[in-house]
């Protein structure tokens, strides 16, 4: 009976593990975006890509020709998502909040886009880039 109930005890954590793992599975692999941020804080929108879970999106700006970029998610139509707006210097990477996931999973797959702007107004282009990922780890 005791042997039973260990073996019982033990397929049971084995199955839970397992599918815990398949859980925390995300979309979280950076993609590369780079380009010109219009003048006076015009936007810039990178790719849109599929949201799978309720995790933070990530951003790291590598390079920008002058100061730093602000950024925030938004749904890959332009909808906004309560995302707040976070400042990023070069060398840096932040988790961007939002509810993408949650509000609009149920009607399917959700795709995303980050919105990329100078984080000053600023009367000339400039050019920045980095990487994302729509999931956080």
């Amino acid at each position: 009976m005791m042997k039973k109930l260990l073996l019982a005890f033990m397929v049971s954590a084995v199955v839970f593990l397992g599918l815990g793992g398949f859980v925390l599975a995300n979309n979280h692999s950076d993609t590369s975006w780079g380009g010109i941020l219009p003048r006076f804080q015009g936007n810039f929108y990178t790719g849109a890509r599929e949201k799978q879970d309720a995790t933070s999106a990530y951003i790291k700006l590598n390079y920008c020709g002058k100061g730093g970029v602000r950024s925030w998610v938004q749904m890959s139509d332009g909808t906004e998502v309560d995302s707040p707006k976070v400042n990023v210097l070069v060398g840096q990477s932040r988790k961007l909040s939002n509810y993408a996931y949650e509000r609009y999973a149920r009607y399917g797959k959700v795709y995303v886009r980050l919105a990329i702007e100078s984080n000053y107004v600023n009367p000339v282009t400039i050019e920045a880039g980095g990487v994302w990922s729509p999931d956080s780890v």
